[in-house]
């Protein structure tokens, strides 16, 4: 267990709206979401001004180079291939980027 506390949105626009009212330490987003993809949802959240600089890291099955290329100069942390890595690997990046140190004990990622 980490300690973190999360939300999770299913949509780009419901996350979006999310974001409104919060302000995690770190966005997980997946490329592929229903009626705004990670493409659109990093273009509209680096345009607010205080949510430039916040960490995203992307996990993705598109084998699509021109999108993560885009991700990463949208300022994506890393990019995580879906079934290429292992869970250990995801949550000491989280680790990373939130600027924590890993927790023994806490509500579970």
């Amino acid at each position: 267990m980490t300690g973190h506390t999360t939300s999770c949105a299913y949509k780009g626009v419901e996350t979006l709206v999310m974001l409104k009212h919060m302000h995690p330490a770190v966005v997980l987003l997946d490329m592929e979401m229903p009626h705004l993809d990670g493409i659109g949802f990093l273009e509209a959240v680096r345009k607010w001004a205080g949510w430039q600089a916040t960490p995203v890291l992307l996990i993705s099955g598109v084998d699509d180079g021109a999108s993560v290329d885009r991700a990463i100069e949208l300022g994506v942390e890393r990019v995580f291939r879906k079934g290429s890595y292992e869970l250990d690997d995801l949550l000491a990046c989280i680790e990373e980027v939130a600027g924590r140190e890993p927790q023994e004990d806490g509500a579970a990622v």
